[in-house]
């Protein structure tokens, strides 16, 4: 009897996995393992991944290893970091190499160079504390401080790294929630567990799956890209967020057949930081069509669970966990009705690690802080027949940690493969190596479509029409039907619609643009479903063939003004079935209006406000540098007709509007006609200004006028132009030269015939526009008289009134000037009040108006006479004492002829004599009129009166003061000579001793007065030996009178009075008839002043 195995398998496309994505390992500290075609492991040596738990790997069909990653740093084939994933050049995933399995790489469906790295962080209660504050408290090499939760990046083969890395980083850290985002609650603080596995759905994508608290989310992935809204199945058992760094750790795996799940818990704590062994492993069914997680069944509780895997064929389930402190490999009968009673112990372990199943179907257990790894050679057997190998294999280089990488299982259960699945093609389908090797005796193949069988290893069908179709190849081997069943999908090849070329207008002139593709998609899909098809644009037809460096068809610059793209229309669940179409794209540069201004026209004679304008007098200037050829211009009443380019004006075009009206102009590239550009300008009307007659009256100058002058025409403006400061003036010699604007006269202009008429051309400066008038030149031909004025200064200058005169009267105005032609021209006029600016003469002109008419120009000559050269101011003395002698006060010049005099007394003769003190001024008049003034301050002077005579005397330095009082300013003294010499100061030292007379004299001749003044001395010591020297002991200067009544009494040194004497007196040195010894002697004298003064002398013999 044949027996019959139904085994649901995984729709295999080109691109898709295949066993060799599993061959290269790389874990734990710098370990890596290689599986060979054969299933030979080699231990690898050149990883870099330093991880204690997470990591993952991929290969690609042929086992050739594509990139790694530990969940934070990514390394590509060769091992070097691929810069948009390297975590400590700040640019890391959001996985950890402390979470249990942190990263699994999927591959994006139908795109062999795109993956997705999913990872999930460590979710940690210290993070989860300062929520949503970063933990500062980590190093960075430890942890960034945020638990990130569930993410994703995407990875691009195609792309070269800044650092040369094959594949590079395009989205990383896409977040995906897996929790209540109630900012307030605790989910968010956590996230997400360490879980995560991925398995293929029924259609060709592929499920990535992780729990959280008692949820599992599963996301799809498809050729379109990753889903945010995950497929949420809420299942026991409920691990508590209390303990939840603890409580996530364990790991995740879906079987290899997608129809079971398997979870380990380490542990369900309620304590924050505690461990605990109340974890437990659960076994779950899931639905691959749906994502539906149900029927959790509790496979073991109150353990410590980590590691846990599903054998190739699903029949047997392994977990890695720690019960009453023994760590041990538990091996789950799945095919048992009481699969938790199946439970059987296949070897100790000296801790708990991953098991992960191997492209050679064993499962492979990690020794963690080891260099070995555990093998189970044969997952399907039971109890020790699984044939548990512990430290199987050496590692040569790095050590194993606690976790290994994990793959989408489904790599790990054979299928059948099948190509060409685009409607038209030749599908073939191959039988997987796994059974082809084995020895069958016969194999069928069933297309689904009710044609006949097909009994060929590799098969081929041609399919009728697109559609789904269930594809089942039946084997027989050893007598038993192995049968595979897939529904393959025949995939509708699109149309690429032709579509017309592409012009486009470029806005900068520099032949580059930015294009929006899109509009040409509507045309080349047609019909077609933009739901089922998509159009891809390229730049070659090599790209679109191969679908390589896809042009982002909303922001494309083109690097070449006219070039071909080609446009790919594939179907989106199957790109090989495509078709290509070209078109080309043609970018013109948009012109431009490079000098546009407003046109003016004066208004003719009929003053209505209408001219004809010639337009084409603009083009030039609108062109600019732009090559005539490649342009058309056009003329428009309105911006509409501009837009559209109808209606264009004739270029003679008479305006419409009165005075003003404004024209649209469009200047188009004539190889793009909707390549253009429009500006406005005006034309305008303007009105020439109201202009009258004027007249000038000008004056000859001198005794004998001829009528010919100098006139400055510009005198005439404030009537031409009616005061308007817009317009100014041209004179011409006759209107024919107005007209032509020839031959202008210099305003500046002597007239040739008296009177004379010229033309004046009047311009409006802000419009161009002209008038002509007549200026009528009229010369008075009346003589003028020769003026003087004199002025007095010493220097040479002099502030003349000009008004002095008396030209000016109720009916003229006169205005001064420094020159004739000034005067003539009306120009630079002088101040009234004005001062020459030659030295002693100058000659201005007073030019008299009437009515703005000349009357005449007067030559004025200005003379600076000098003044009468005086002495200066002087303070004379006038003594005062009686009688007064009178005093002469003079003028102070040299001669009296040719001046008068007029004193302050009413005096006016050249002296005068004063008997008084006081303030006498001359004034001194020569015969210009020029005065000066001279001040006499005559001072009174006198003898002096002594007040006190001050003597400081019977001292080493004998002194003499005297005070006086007088009324002169300036007295002098001197001593013993009565004609001096004599000093300004009263005080007199070092005086000798006697008798002295003291002189005080008045220093202004007023007279000396004199005084005599005693200075006291006492002798040191005397000789009475009769040689007529020193003979007598006496005081010096005591016989003034002021000391005559002065007394002096003599001791011996015993104090006997020797001699009581007047101090004018002298002492012999006798006492009582006889000479006293040459010794010291003693004295008191008692001064008239009241002075007593003591002292001893020496008699010497």
């Amino acid at each position: 009897m044949i027996k019959k195995y139904f085994l649901i398998l995984f729709l295999y496309t080109s691109g898709l996995f295949a066993q060799g994505e599993a061959n290269n390992w790389f874990f734990g500290a710098g370990a890596g393992i290689h599986f060979d075609a054969n299933g030979v492991v080699t231990s690898l040596t050149n990883g870099q991944i330093q991880t204690n738990e997470g990591c993952s790997s991929i290969s690609n069909a042929n086992g050739d290893l594509l990139f790694y990653t530990d969940g934070r740093t990514v390394w590509d084939r060769n091992h070097v970091i691929m810069p948009n994933g390297d975590y400590f050049g700040g640019k890391g995933l959001f996985g950890d190499p402390s979470s249990t399995q942190s990263g699994i790489i999927v591959p994006k469906p139908n795109d062999p160079n795109t993956y997705y790295i999913f990872t999930v962080d460590e979710p940690h209660h210290d993070n989860a504390a300062t929520y949503p504050a970063r933990n500062t408290g980590f190093t960075e090499s430890q942890d960034d401080g945020y638990n990130n939760g569930f993410n994703y990046s995407t990875v691009n083969l195609q792309l070269t790294g800044s650092n040369g890395s094959i594949g590079n980083i395009t989205n990383r850290n896409k977040h995906l929630i897996t929790y209540d985002t109630n900012p307030n609650g605790d989910e968010i603080k956590y996230k997400c567990s360490e879980k995560i596995t991925a398995v293929k759905d029924a259609s060709g994508g592929y499920w990535v799956i992780t729990h959280f608290i008692n949820r599992f989310y599963a996301f799809r992935v498809t050729s379109t890209g990753v889903s945010q809204t995950p497929v949420v199945s809420t299942v026991d058992p409920y691990i508590t967020l209390s303990g939840y760094r603890r409580n996530a750790i364990g790991y995740l795996k879906a079987s290899p057949n997608g129809q079971k799940l398997a979870i380990a818990h380490s542990q369900n704590g309620t304590e924050t930081g505690e461990t605990t062994n109340d974890g437990s492993v659960y076994l779950y069914d899931f639905d691959k069509n749906t994502g539906i997680v149900s029927n959790p069944v509790a496979l073991i509780n109150s353990v410590n669970a980590y590691g846990i895997e599903f054998s190739a064929e699903t029949k047997k389930l392994y977990a890695s966990i720690r019960e009453s402190n023994v760590n041990s490999i538990a091996q789950f009968d799945l095919e048992s009705a009481n699969i938790p009673g199946s439970i059987l112990n296949i070897s100790n372990t000296t801790a708990t690690g991953a098991l992960q199943l191997g492209p050679d179907k064993k499962i492979y257990f990690t020794n963690s802080a080891t260099i070995h790894l555990s093998v189970i050679n044969n997952p399907e057997e039971t109890g020790s027949l699984a044939g548990f190998v512990m430290n199987a294999i050496t590692l040569s280089s790095g050590l194993a940690t606690l976790g290994l990488p994990p793959f989408i299982t489904s790599v790990f259960y054979p299928s059948f493969q099948v190509a060409n699945t685009c409607f038209g093609d030749t599908t073939t389908f191959t039988m997987p190596a796994s059974l082809t090797n084995q020895a069958y005796t016969s194999i069928e193949w069933n297309f689904g479509d009710a044609s006949p069988v097909s009994n060929a290893v590799a098969s081929t069908h041609v399919y009728a029409a697109p559609g789904d179709y269930p594809v089942s190849v039946t084997v027989v081997i050893n007598g038993n039907a192995v049968t595979n069943s897939e529904t393959i999908t025949i995939y509708e090849v699109p149309v690429a619609n032709p579509v017309g070329n592409l012009q486009l207008c470029d806005s900068d002139s520099d032949g580059l643009t930015q294009i929006n593709l899109q509009q040409q998609t509507g045309s080349i899909l047609g019909t077609q479903s933009p739901t089922v098809f998509e159009v891809l644009y390229f730049l070659s037809p090599a790209d679109a063939a191969s679908n390589q460096n896809v042009i982002d068809p909303t922001n494309f610059t083109n690097t070449v003004p006219s070039f071909t793209l080609y446009a790919r229309v594939q179907n989106r669940s199957n790109s090989a079935c495509f078709a290509v179409t070209s078109f080309q794209v043609t970018v013109t540069p948009k012109p431009v209006v490079t000098v546009l201004t407003d046109y003016a026209l004066c208004d003719d004679s009929s003053s209505n406000g209408f001219e004809t304008f010639d337009l084409q007098t603009k083009i030039a200037g609108i062109l600019g540098a732009q090559n005539v050829a490649d342009h058309a211009i056009s003329f428009h009443a309105t911006q509409a007709d501009a837009d559209a380019g109808s209606n264009a004006l004739p270029y003679l075009f008479t305006n419409t509007n009165a005075n003003s009206q404004e024209i649209y102009v469009r200047i188009e590239n004539t190889t793009n006609t909707n390549c253009y550009n429009t500006k406005s300008f005006f034309l305008k009307v303007n009105t020439p200004p109201v202009v009258s007659p004027a007249t000038l009256v000008q004056c000859d100058f001198g005794l004998n006028p001829d009528g010919f002058t100098t006139f400055n025409l510009n005198e005439a403006d404030a009537v031409l132009t009616n005061g308007n400061a817009n317009r100014i003036t041209t004179f011409f010699l006759n209107n024919a030269d107005a007209v032509a604007n020839t031959a202008p006269l210099n305003p500046v202009y002597t007239n040739i015939s008296n009177p004379q008429q010229i033309s004046v051309r009047v311009t409006d400066t802000q419009t161009g526009c002209y008038s002509i008038t007549t200026l009528s030149l009229h010369v008075n031909t009346i003589a003028t008289q020769e003026l003087v004025m004199n002025g007095c200064s010493d220097n040479g200058y002099y502030t003349f009134n000009l008004t002095g005169l008396g030209l000016e009267t109720s009916t003229n105005t006169v205005k001064y000037y420094s020159s004739v032609t000034d005067a003539l021209l009306e120009q630079n006029e002088l101040n009234t009040a004005f001062t020459n600016t030659t030295v002693g003469f100058q000659t201005v002109y007073a030019r008299v108006e009437s009515n703005n008419d000349c009357e005449g120009v007067h030559e004025i000559k200005l003379y600076i006479r000098r003044l009468p050269a005086l002495a200066v101011d002087a303070s004379p003395k006038l003594c005062t004492d009686q009688p007064v002698t009178p005093l002469i006060l003079t003028s102070g010049i040299a001669s009296a002829n040719g001046y008068q005099f007029l004193w302050s007394t009413g005096a006016t003769t050249p002296t005068i004599s004063v008997i008084t003190p006081g303030v006498y001024t001359v004034a001194v008049t020569n015969v210009y009129g020029c005065s000066a003034i001279r001040t006499l301050t005559v001072e009174p002077s006198n003898v002096a009166t002594v007040t006190a005579i001050e003597v400081e005397d019977l001292t080493e330095n004998n002194t003499i003061t005297v005070y006086v009082t007088g009324s002169s300013n300036h007295y002098v003294y001197g001593m013993d000579a009565p004609d001096g010499p004599f000093q300004d100061s009263n005080f007199f030292d070092n005086v000798a001793t006697g008798i002295h007379t003291v002189y005080i004299r008045d220093f202004n001749g007023c007279g000396t007065i004199a005084k005599q003044v005693a200075v006291l001395g006492i002798p040191k010591y005397f000789t009475p030996n009769g040689d007529g020297y020193n003979d007598l002991w006496r005081i010096k200067g005591a016989a003034n009178s002021l000391y005559k009544n002065s007394i002096v009494n003599i001791f011996d040194r015993y104090g006997k009075l020797l001699r009581q004497m007047k101090a004018s007196e002298g002492w012999n040195g006798i006492y009582n008839n006889q000479p006293l010894p040459a010794t010291d002697y003693w004295y008191v004298v008692y001064l008239q002043d009241g002075r007593e003064v003591k002292g001893h002398f020496t008699l010497k013999r």
